[in-house]
C-alpha cells in the first residue's frame, strides 16, 4: 500500500502543516517497575529508538512536499516529562527531551525554506495518562491540579488551540519554540 502523496496523482500536493505526536503506551520506572511486569522488556533502548525514528520518519516524509511549496509548519508534541523530568518515566522523559532537540535543530535547518518548526509541551490527561493504575495516577493527578494555578489537569481540548495557532499565519515569527501548556507559569529556554 502506498502512503506517500506522490503515489496519488489526482491528490493535491499541499501540506501546510504536520503535527507529530508519539504517544507512549506504557510508563516505566528505571528501577524495578519493568522487572515486575513480565510483558515489558527490560531493555528500553528499542522503545527510545522507535519513538525517535518515528519522529524523524514522519518529518522526512512531509519535507519534500513542504519544501516544494516553499512554506510549511511542523508542530511536534513533547511533554513536561521531557522538559522537567518525572518520577517513573525515565524512558518517556528521555524520548520527549529528544523531541525538544529535534525541534530546535530542524527549526535552524529548515528556516531557509520558510518551514517553521515548533513543539508543544503539555501536561494533559491523555490515553497514556489514563492507562496508569489508579493508585498511582490519582495522587499524581491531584498533585498536578494542586500545582496548577488553574487548579486542574489539562485536556486535549486545552492543547489543540495552541496547535491551531502554531499552524496558522499568526505564528509567522515563531520557530524553534517549545510552548508550554501546563496551566501554570513556566519558562522554557
Amino acid at each position: 500500500m502506498h502512503t506517500h502523496p506522490s503515489h496519488y496523482p489526482t491528490a493535491p500536493l499541499s501540506l501546510d502543516g504536520i503535527i507529530v505526536s508519539l504517544e507512549a503506551h506504557r510508563t516505566t520506572h528505571p528501577a524495578g517497575y519493568l522487572e515486575t511486569r513480565s510483558n515489558l522488556p527490560i531493555d528500553i533502548r528499542p522503545r527510545l529508538a522507535y519513538r525517535q525514528s518515528c519522529l524523524a520518519i514522519n518529518t522526512q516524509a512531509a519535507l519534500p512536499v513542504i519544501r516544494e511549496q516553499a512554506y510549511g509548519k511542523i508542530i511536534n508534541v513533547t511533554s513536561v516529562s521531557g522538559t522537567r523530568g518525572n518520577i517513573g518515566q525515565a524512558n518517556y522523559a528521555t524520548a520527549k527531551m529528544g523531541v525538544v532537540g529535534f525541534t530546535l535543530t530542524c527549526a535552524k535547518e529548515l528556516a531557509r525554506y520558510k518551514i517553521y518548526v515548533n513543539a508543544i509541551s503539555p501536561i494533559a490527561a491523555t490515553r497514556m495518562f489514563k492507562g496508569i493504575p489508579d493508585k498511582i495516577r490519582v495522587p499524581v493527578e491531584e498533585g498536578i491540579a494542586r500545582e496548577s494555578v488553574l487548579q486542574r489537569v489539562g485536556t486535549a481540548d486545552d492543547v489543540a488551540p495552541i496547535a491551531v495557532f502554531l499552524a496558522s499565519d499568526e505564528s509567522s515569527y515563531l520557530t524553534g519554540q517549545i510552548i508550554g501548556a501546563t496551566g501554570t507559569p513556566m519558562i522554557l529556554l
